[in-house]
């Protein structure tokens, strides 16, 4: 039994080994930095996926594909991984700036979306509209994205809590940038 599966794998592996040799693979891909190349086969038709890191994205195609016809050659040329940063172009891939939580493509670039701000070349914090303390007369301020809302102390009403009143309220104001 040893000896047929031995001679079973012998002929496969040389048969595989042979045809590579006569060029029916298209050789293996290499992951690209910061990313990953996933595929099952090196023979024709094959497709290789390619996928990036979290806070990458990738710059060229996402499959290839290995070709029909001799010589055997993946189609197009590797993609690579490129960080994504605001200010990023991104009129070709309004997918780009998806790295970034908080962000979209904008008039062209990766931006924060309403309510948040730049943090640093790969983040969008969020606004803290609470921060101006709008909130009068004891009042106790909640932040939300791109808003804020005053609870009034007893005696108080209003947006910002400035009008006196028997008993107190919510109100809240859309914080405009």
């Amino acid at each position: 039994m040893e000896l047929k599966l031995a001679f079973l794998c012998f002929v496969l592996c040389f048969r595989d080994v042979s045809t590579a040799v006569i060029g029916d693979h298209c050789g293996t891909l290499t992951s690209p930095s910061n990313g990953v190349v996933t595929y099952t086969s090196t023979i024709q038709d094959s497709v290789a996926t390619y996928n990036c890191d979290t806070g990458f994205a990738i710059d060229g195609v996402t499959t290839r594909t290995c070709s029909a016809v001799t010589p055997k050659v993946w189609s197009d040329t590797a993609p690579t991984c490129i960080e994504v940063t605001l200010g990023l172009d991104c009129t070709a891939d309004v997918t780009l700036c998806t790295g970034i939580a908080n962000s979209e493509c904008s008039d062209g670039q990766c931006q924060c979306v309403s309510g948040y701000v730049a943090g640093d070349a790969s983040t969008c914090n969020d606004i803290d509209e609470c921060a101006s303390m709008p909130c009068l007369n004891g009042a106790t301020c909640m932040n939300d994205v791109d808003m804020y809302t005053c609870t009034c102390a007893a005696g108080y009403h209003g947006v910002n809590c400035d009008s006196s009143a028997q008993i107190g309220i919510t109100s809240v104001l859309k914080y405009l940038t």
